[in-house]
Parts: structure tokens; sequence; C-alpha cells
């Protein structure tokens, strides 16, 4: 039996459950039409002896759709290929994230002041931890946290409270629990081609999910973006072409903004409109931001899978809007390793066997060594940095790599030490301080720092007889992470302090180019019963694929091409980064197989010579 719609409901007075009030049928009528949703007699409310009614949405349309939504959803829709509608799906994905997160966060700056100081620089935090070089579950992180906040600061805002539910809601289900959303983008999206029977069964179970949840974004159809052109004329950007737009507001030339209700809110620099240089695309160059990287903004266009450095405005706003390192916390140690773990992992991309390695050794393990044998310049460092972080991210961030699933790694305490000569941090008393100092920070154990190099030594021995006590009642464990040990073989007692064995609890990463006294004085003396070790290898070809994915079209990316960087480079990630980095300044022509640098000082060269140019 069909239920009683719109004006086949026979009542003077309706009591409407998504407003949880009790309305004139007619004011019922209009309030559903205001969202284009039908209005539907679903049961009785006892308390007024009326029907109760509810609103029967009609899905999204694309022409309701902010603009770079609607174009890379058309994109993905009207597709063939099975490989390229996967990666097209991928992409949309990441634009409804991403479009809702530069949302959240724009409406929670507009009306900040409204909020708890301890919210608001928690907020602050959280952006200045993960913004420089957000993974898609970073963006999710920052729209969850930033929507429970806009709840808060909108009370009254209908649209606003409608879009933080979703968020929070049906859309969080789909992006939380094993083989989610977050999951499947990243398990599709390192630099692999799945063959095309895998690609249809991907779309086929996630383009269906992800299609229910675009279509039920409700709230998309009253959240206007607006773009205001170098003419000072102001546009609706939705759907797939702008139309004029007629406003009172002042507002800013070549921006973009979102208005809900009476509410105008800059979205810049999140969301920038770019012109296209090649005037190909006049009206579509919708940009987000994408990193910021080696003190350049980084954009992304996904339309036209367009990877560009942004102009020297946009990074003065950004970092105006964002001022990430005055929102961080600052610790009491003597160093803080916090940047140079940010700039070894700025662009790292891969080694998913080497870190299930490490997860696998940190999650099974309980007193041992593991040591990192390699070549300069291969990596050591910036995966050592990756484990670091991706232990200290929650667990729905751990949950991006699918070998976290399962794995008993939140209960795992991380101190890190880069001995490095251009930090001045080779000097063995430096080293015990620092690692004193944070297990005493971590743990409150009460022992003495100690005046003298051989008290930091034996106070370092007690604190980590101490730690493992409290670690074993607490059933957690601590990871000490010191790379760089062969930059340390020249400090007087550097090597001779270093742990040779571990009370229970306690497992320690070393890492080390090859080096005849580290081996000697170190890796021998190791407990063998307690001992692993693993030769770091360069980059794969399915990893230098995903490197190069970062900064060109990976639409137009040649295999043939990827192949020869890959032997060209002998997977060395700094050959990588620097190629990636002129391909980007267009220093070289993406596909061309005899313009890739056959060694390093190629590379070095180009850079300097640009550099010299700009100056």
């Amino acid at each position: 039996m069909n239920k009683p719609k719109n004006h086949e409901i026979q009542s003077e007075y309706v009591y409407v459950n998504d407003l949880k009030s009790k309305l004139s049928l007619q004011e019922a009528l209009d309030y559903a039409g205001s969202w284009g949703a039908d209005l539907v007699e679903v049961g009785r409310q006892e308390k007024y002896n009326i029907p109760t009614c509810k609103l029967e949405h009609q899905p999204l349309e694309v022409s309701e759709m902010p603009m770079p939504l609607a174009l890379i959803y058309e994109l993905y829709n009207n597709e063939k290929h099975p490989l390229t509608k996967l990666r097209r799906l991928l992409d949309s994905l990441e634009v409804f994230v991403k479009i809702h997160t530069v949302f959240v966060i724009n409406l929670f700056f507009e009306k900040d002041k409204d909020i708890s100081e301890k919210v608001k620089n928690g907020l602050k935090e959280l952006l200045a931890r993960s913004l420089r070089v957000p993974s898609l579950g970073h963006w999710w992180d920052f729209t969850s946290q930033f929507a429970k906040a806009i709840k808060e600061c909108y009370p009254d805002q209908e649209v606003v409270q409608m879009m933080s539910g979703f968020l929070l809601g049906s859309f969080a289900k789909e992006m939380s629990g094993n083989e989610n959303f977050i999951w499947f983008r990243n398990d599709q999206a390192h630099g692999s081609t799945p063959p095309e029977d895998r690609c249809l069964e991907a779309i086929a179970k996630y383009g269906t999910k992800f299609e229910k949840a675009v279509k039920s974004a409700y709230h998309l159809k009253k959240c206007k973006l607006l773009l205001g052109n170098k003419n000072g004329l102001m546009f609706d950007a939705s759907g797939t072409t702008f139309k004029p737009y007629d406003t009172n507001h002042v507002l800013s030339q070549e921006r973009t903004y979102l208005k809900i209700d009476n509410t105008y809110c800059s979205l810049y620099p999140l969301l920038v409109y770019r012109e296209d240089k090649n005037k190909t695309t006049q009206w579509k160059w919708f940009s987000f931001y994408n990193a910021f990287r080696s003190e350049q903004v980084y954009l992304l266009n996904y339309e036209l899978c367009l990877h560009e450095t942004s102009p020297q405005e946009i990074k003065s706003l950004f970092l105006e809007r964002f001022p990430l390192k005055d929102w961080q916390k600052i610790d009491a140690l003597p160093q803080d390793f916090r940047d140079r773990i940010e700039a070894l992992t700025e662009v790292f991309k891969g080694r998913r066997v080497e870190l299930k390695r490490i997860i696998d050794f940190a999650s099974d393990k309980d007193q041992d060594f593991l040591f990192f044998w390699g070549n300069p310049g291969i990596g050591k460092s910036a995966l050592l940095a990756r484990v670091s972080q991706i232990l200290g991210w929650k667990p729905e961030l751990q949950q991006e790599y699918d070998f976290t699933i399962n794995k008993s790694i939140n209960k795992i305490h991380v101190i890190e030490y880069f001995i490095r000569r251009d930090m001045n941090t080779t000097d063995t008393g430096s080293m015990l301080e620092h690692l004193n100092t944070r297990l005493e920070n971590t743990f409150k154990l009460g022992v003495e720092q100690g005046g003298n190099l051989q008290t930091q030594k034996e106070n370092f021995e007690i604190r980590l007889r101490k730690v493992s006590e409290k670690l074993q009642k607490s059933s957690e464990k601590l990871l000490l992470i010191i790379d760089g040990l062969d930059e340390g073989s020249d400090s007087e007692g550097l090597l001779e302090v270093l742990p040779r064995s571990l009370p229970k609890g306690i497992l320690v990463l070393y890492a080390s180019r090859e080096n005849m006294r580290v081996r000697d004085v170190v890796y021998t003396n190791l407990d063998q019963g307690h001992r692993d070790s693993l030769e770091l290898q360069g980059l794969s070809e399915i990893d230098t694929r995903a490197f190069l994915e970062d900064y060109v079209n990976k639409y137009e990316l040649k295999e043939d091409y990827v192949k020869m960087v890959t032997k060209r480079s002998q997977g060395n990630p700094l050959y990588i980064k620097l190629l990636c980095q002129g391909l980007l300044n267009q220093d070289y022509e993406l596909n061309n197989l005899t313009k890739i640098p056959k060694q390093m000082s190629e590379l070095y060269d180009k850079l300097f010579n640009r550099f010299s140019r700009e100056e």
C-alpha cells in the first residue's frame, strides 16, 4: 500500500520528523519543496494526534553538485575503459571528501570566535600535524573533526546541521571499518595497474556504494559554490556550466566562496580557481590544495589531472590563514625531530613490503633488533620516519595500510633519534640527553639526568629496565628508532653506548649505510637470538609509478616511460624526486625516453641552472 504523499495527506497539521516540529500542512509542503523533496506520511504522532511525516528527497543531480565534483563525477560516469573508470572513481571519491573538507574547515574559521580555546587549539594542532602533506585519510580526519565543531558553531543553521549529520552519520560508516572507502582508495592508488577483471569487480562493489552516498548528499543542493572572476562578476559554480549570480555582498575577485543561506564563506586557498593557460577549458580550472612541500604550495586539478606549484600569492595566503608552525605544540625537549620527520616524508611513496615487515616486527616481537642497511639516498631515513608517523596516527588512519588491520600497534610508544652531522646530533652526550629526556617525559620514571657521560649511560640503562617493568604491566611496547649510525661512527663513544641487548617490551630499529665500524662495533654484538636485518633495495616499478603520478598526469603516463625511469634511477628515491620536480617545472618532457637523465649529476645541474635563472 502506497503511503500518502504531499497533498494526499489528509490533515491540517503534521509533525515533521526532520525538524522535530509541528507545522501546518502547507508549511510542511513548502519546507519539503525548498529541499526538492516530497512530504511522506509515515505514522501517527501521539502527542498531537496528527500524522508523522518525513522528507523523501530526490537524489542529488549533477547540476546541483559543486562544479569540481560535477566535472569529475561526469567523467567517471561517461568512462568505458575499466582501468580509467576505476581511476576516475578514485578521483571522484577524493573530490567528494575534499569538497566537504574545504567547506567545514572554512565554515569553522568563519565563526571560530564562538568556540572554546581548547577546541580551537586542538583543531589547529590537528591541521599543524597533517596539513602539510595530507593523505585522503587525513582529509577525512579533518572533515570529521571540523564537522563536529561546526555543529556547535551553527546551531540554528539547518543546512550546516544536515551536512554535519551526513558526514558524521551515514557517510562516516563508509569511511570506517574493514574495506572502507579510504582502504579502497589506498589499495588501488599506489601505482598499481590491476587487470580488467579486478577493475570491474572494484567498480561494481565500491562504485555502487559511492554513487549512493553522493546522491544522498542532499545538503549540497543548498551549498552554493560561487566564483568571482577578474572582472568582478560573480558566477554560480554548480553543475558543469557557470551561471551569472547577483549578490549585494562585496566579494574579492578571483576567489571561491561557499554560500549557505545568508552566510558567505571564503574557500581560498584550499580551493582555488585558475585560468587555463592554454584557453582550452576556460572556466573549469578548479584546483584543490594538495601539499605544502619545500616551502611551496602544490595544487591539483582533478578534471585535467594537473599538478602545479602555486603562485607566490597563494603561498602567502595559505601561510596567513594556516600558520602551521605557530599552531604546533612546543615540546620541552633538547632536540625535536618533528620537522625532520615531516621533511623526510614529504614525498614518501610505496615501500609497502618494508613497512609491513616493520609493522609485523613491532607487533609480533618483544625484545628484538631490526637492522636496516642501505646505500646513500635509498630511503632508509624516510622509511623510518614514516614508521614513526604511522605508529603515532589514530587507528582509523593506520588502516590506510591494510597490513595494520588487526595488528597490535596502538600501544607502541615511539622515540626516535636521527644522527646527522648537519644537525649537530652526532655528539654522544647530546644523544643520551635526548633519549633520557624523552624516556623520562614519556614514562615519568623519576631517574636523575646525570651530569657526565658515564652517569648518562648508566641512567639510560636504568630507564630502559624501569620502562620494561611498566610496559609489561600495561601490555604496551617501546620502539626506539635510531637512524644514521654511519654518520656517528667517528664520534667518540657513540656506537659503544647503543643497546646490544634489551629487556622485555622494548624494540630497536637501527639504520646505517654499509660501514665496517658500525658492523663490527654494533651489529655483530647484538643479541643474536633477537636480531634480524634487511638490505633496503631501490623502489620497485610500482613505487616509481606512484611517485610519478604525484607530479604528472597519470592518464598520460606511459608504461615504457615508467620502466625506463625505474631502470635509470635504479630505484633511487632522490633521483626520482628530482626528475619529478623537473617534470613539474617542464624541464623534462613526459614520456620522452631520450630525455631521461642518465646520471644524478645531470639532475643536479638542471636544478642548479634553474635556481641560477630564477635569481
